[in-house]
């Protein structure tokens, strides 16, 4: 795709400091669905075989049913409370290029695109080839099994008072609905590329999406999360690899970048390399739920294998993941709002 230059104003906002906003978060999150893994690190670990992450499938999600027709939601497009920003978690040794704090983020506004919703967003996309080093290298992928099958998504190393949450999407860890099953042997690989994990993989020991996904298959709710074991040496994710930071209630109105490793469309893609599409905010969902925060669009051609990549912003906080797309709406990427409800699940994930 041709280059696309955005023209951005920069505003400063100052937002709270990283150990002010951990009191903001909660533990105990009553809109929070959560299972544990019946097996131990080894069993999990051990079931990956080159074979079986070869063969996994990226996993896609069918647009909510309710999108023939625009509807109103009952619930509102601004933020749901006071911003609560947690700064990221560099690994040990790393020196930053900038010295600006990691708790201001540098908020630009996107304008949408022309023709509002439902109309194509200006976005760049470009494969990340340096996994190795901070932060791509907080990226990964993600397997798991789902029923009968293995699959593929992507997830992000966030940091976390027990340095061992990864933020994904809720249809990642949970197929979405009620009697629908959770994944199990859930692991994830930091700075993956061509079948290669630099720095090995880490199980899942617990996982967590909202109470509307689980039950309901909302598409607000489509966060997930999970807490991960140490690996065999000891070590957390955030500490071998390092951490995005976390914001909520920011508003929509950012320039992200989001990242994946997108199977969809070939021969573009292939599962096997980090991406990024750098998008203005395009609008929120043109079918949006009844209930719930609509989510958030973004322009993107990221397709299967992408969901649960991180949206950043600032190049510091991840504040939104790949959930869908529509058929229809070509090159557009839809992510939840990370409002209260994220903020729950990931209270519950680094307590978990």
């Amino acid at each position: 795709m041709a280059a696309v230059i955005f023209v951005v104003l920069v505003v400063l906002l100052a937002l709270p400091a990283p150990a002010g906003a951990r009191e903001a978060v909660p533990a105990d999150g009553q809109a929070v669905a959560a299972q544990r893994i019946g097996k131990s690190d080894e069993q999990v670990t051990a079931y990956w075989t080159q074979a079986r992450m070869r063969h996994s499938t990226p996993l896609t999600v069918d647009p909510p049913e309710h999108a023939g027709s625009p509807a109103a939601t009952g619930s509102s497009t601004q933020p749901q409370g006071d911003p609560v920003v947690i700064g990221p978690a560099a690994p040990a040794g790393w020196e930053p290029e900038t010295t600006e704090p990691a708790a201001s983020l540098r908020l630009r506004p996107g304008g949408g695109s022309p023709g509002g919703s439902g109309a194509p967003i200006p976005y760049t996309s470009v494969e990340l080839t340096d996994t190795t080093s901070y932060p791509n290298r907080v990226h990964g992928i993600v397997f798991f099994r789902l029923g009968k099958f293995d699959y593929s998504c992507s997830g992000t190393a966030v940091n976390s008072t027990s340095g061992s949450v990864i933020m994904t999407v809720g249809h990642c860890v949970h197929e979405g609905g009620k009697g629908a099953p959770w994944a199990t042997n859930l692991i994830f690989a930091p700075g993956y590329q061509d079948k290669f994990a630099p720095f090995g993989i880490w199980s899942a020991r617990q996982l967590f999406t909202t109470k509307g996904w689980r039950k309901k298959a909302r598409f607000s709710g489509d966060i997930g999360a999970a807490a991960l074991n140490p690996n065999p040496a000891g070590q957390t994710v955030e500490a071998a690899v390092g951490a995005r930071g976390i914001a909520f209630n920011l508003p929509r109105e950012q320039t992200y970048r989001s990242y994946g490793y997108p199977v969809i469309p070939q021969p573009k893609f292939d599962g096997e390399s980090l991406w990024a599409c750098d998008s203005n905010f395009g609008y929120t969902d043109p079918f949006p739920e009844p209930k719930g925060s609509p989510q958030s669009a973004i322009g993107c051609d990221m397709q299967g294998g992408s969901s649960g990549g991180g949206w950043v912003v600032g190049d510091s906080v991840v504040n939104s993941t790949n959930s869908f797309g529509y058929s229809f709406l070509t090159e557009v990427l839809f992510g939840p709002y990370y409002g209260n409800e994220a903020l729950q699940v990931y209270g519950r994930a680094q307590a978990g």
